[in-house]
């Protein structure tokens, strides 16, 4: 079977296409409601198309992660046989996306209308998925460029230092922290999916041709 390396960029760039159309969909229509005020899921705090669009955009996202996580088989085998890819890497990967699918769907099927401490569990379940590929990066990812490390680096102390400013300082409310948090982890996600299909399509090129950075 034909595998290539687009499978794991389009799905990844499908999901933060996704939230990021959705999401500003939802702000452009909610208004003066002043959101910004409590969290990012406050945009579905009120009743209307706002918060219809919010909740369908995270529902949407879950979908595309289940998707992923089924249809990334594939290349994450061949990714594996080529070395760029510890064999425990297939499952940490595959996990994280559907970790991702379960936090989407029920962020979006329990919003903070419906329970607000079981959304806010759910929320906090988003950090899950990327948070377990960064931290298993160096071990999953033999080939790894430092240049890629260092990236999973900064993403990591960009995480660190919204939650500080956030929970024990005070300094940020918490939809700076969300936004913070995601534009790092998801940022560092992108690119990482982005390395992994160059390599695995250099890979299908030829063997001396095996990208080893971003």
């Amino acid at each position: 079977m034909l595998v290539h390396g687009a499978t794991l960029t389009r799905a990844t760039y499908a999901l933060m296409g996704c939230l990021l159309v959705g999401v500003v969909v939802a702000i452009l229509l909610a208004g003066p409601d002043p959101w910004w005020h409590r969290q990012v899921s406050a945009l579905a705090a009120s009743p209307g198309l706002h918060a219809d669009v919010f909740n369908v955009t995270l529902i949407t996202a879950g979908g595309i992660c289940l998707v992923s996580a089924a249809r990334f088989g594939p290349p994450l085998r061949a990714l594996v046989r080529c070395g760029a890819l510890h064999p425990r890497g297939f499952a940490i990967v595959r996990a994280a996306y559907l970790i991702e699918a379960v936090a989407f769907l029920g962020a979006g099927i329990v919003s903070m209308r419906l329970s607000l401490p079981w959304h806010n569990v759910f929320g906090v379940g988003l950090l899950a998925g990327p948070l377990l590929l960064m931290l298993s990066a160096p071990h999953i990812f033999p080939t790894q460029h430092p240049g890629a490390r260092m990236r999973m680096i900064v993403a990591t102390v960009i995480v660190v230092v919204a939650i500080v400013l956030f929970v024990p300082l005070h300094l940020v409310n918490l939809t700076v922290m969300e936004i913070a948090v995601f534009l790092a982890t998801f940022g560092w996600l992108g690119t990482t999916m982005r390395w992994l299909a160059d390599t695995l399509d250099a890979r299908k090129r030829g063997p001396g041709r095996l990208r080893v950075s971003l």
